[in-house]
């Protein structure tokens, strides 16, 4: 065989190879922009705000992404006998709240030392929200923001977790519980939270979120943030409850867009005195409806009308309430909502006079 057949030949064989390549190449692209093309659309809310920005707020679920069983620093082992007792054998009377995944029990143990008792219902899920929250505990180091966790129950299929009491409820009952009362306004305005102990509260939700986002190591992203989730201690104190949702943020240069969408509706209850950030009533998402469009200083005065009427405000009070709703109202705008973390939100609250 001469030498011009020989290169024919080796001609044929590259062509072939490359043809080859370039079919297999072409099969790749097109499964996998199928596969793109054929994937569901972000099916929730949550996820819509979260990857709002440029930047992907990527999320993971710590049990996803578990090596070990992370063990929080427990004090104290309760045997399923003692927290029966305690509840009076999961009394409705002692019943707090039915939940998707637990139920809250209040109770005495030792002592006469008031709890509160979560007990997990795993056949509500297959979800271990047991271990998630555990997790969380394990993971943040500084608890002075969560709920003080004071011992566990593990016995058969029952899980348990015993929490300080929080001798102030959650926000969303310290707002709700004046207005309800069948009493005469001045005795209703009397029982109210005043506007001093309500930016309190604020400041102090977003320094526990701050911490989570930019202190705690991978950064955390509560995703849960309402007025319910929000505990108070005997000094309104702020401590972080509703733990199950909690997310390791996997990206760091992304922001945690929904727990600051959130937050904006938490200062909406704080001024509107509603459950604007949890409830589905119609009346609270009315209510913010019509408020956002007019939190500008041109538009105060009707703004105003809209706040909850049980508030006691003189005229330096209501520069921080229109700094406070400004605030909430760029948490609650898509696009506004990109130039914000929840520890500049932190240092706009120390004195929000200043935001107007």
């Amino acid at each position: 065989m001469d030498k011009e057949h020989i290169e024919l030949i080796s001609w044929g064989v590259f062509g072939a190879l490359g043809f080859t390549f370039f079919v297999v190449f072409l099969v790749f692209f097109h499964n996998k922009y199928m596969n793109r093309k054929q994937s569901p659309s972000r099916s929730s809310f949550k996820d819509d705000i979260e990857n709002s920005s440029g930047r992907t707020a990527a999320t993971r679920s710590l049990a996803v992404e578990r090596s070990a069983i992370i063990v929080p620093r427990i004090f104290r082992d309760f045997s399923f006998a003692q927290l029966e007792a305690a509840t009076d054998k999961f009394s409705n009377r002692n019943l707090i709240t039915v939940g998707h995944s637990s139920d809250l029990f209040t109770g005495l143990v030792e002592e006469g030392e008031l709890v509160v008792i979560k007990r997990f219902q795993p056949k509500k899920s297959e979800r271990d929200f047991f271990q998630e929250e555990m997790d969380v505990y394990g993971r943040v180091l500084d608890q002075r923001f969560l709920v003080p966790l004071l011992g566990q129950c593990v016995e058969g299929d029952e899980k348990l977790l015993v929490y300080q009491f929080m001798a102030n409820g959650d926000l969303r009952t310290a707002l709700e519980a004046p207005g309800n009362l069948d009493a005469p306004e001045d005795e209703k305005r009397a029982r109210a939270l005043p506007w001093i102990t309500r930016l309190k509260i604020a400041a102090g939700a977003a320094e526990a979120l701050a911490y989570m986002h930019h202190e705690c190591r991978p950064p955390l992203v509560h995703r849960n943030i309402r007025s319910s989730c929000i505990l108070l201690n005997d000094n309104f104190e702020v401590k972080l409850g509703r733990l199950s949702e909690v997310h390791r943020l996997d990206n760091a240069a992304a922001r945690p867009a929904y727990d600051i969408y959130s937050f904006g509706k938490v200062l909406l209850d704080l001024l509107s005195g509603l459950d604007v950030s949890g409830s589905s009533h119609l009346y609270a998402e009315t209510w913010m409806l019509k408020a956002l469009p007019l939190i500008s200083f041109q538009k105060k005065a009707s703004f105003m009308e809209m706040i909850d009427p049980l508030l006691i405000l003189d005229e330096d009070l209501e520069k921080e309430v229109m700094g406070v709703a400004i605030l909430a109202k760029a948490c609650t705008d898509l696009e506004a909502l990109q130039h914000l973390s929840m520890s500049k939100i932190h240092a706009m609250l120390q004195n929000p006079q200043t935001i107007i």
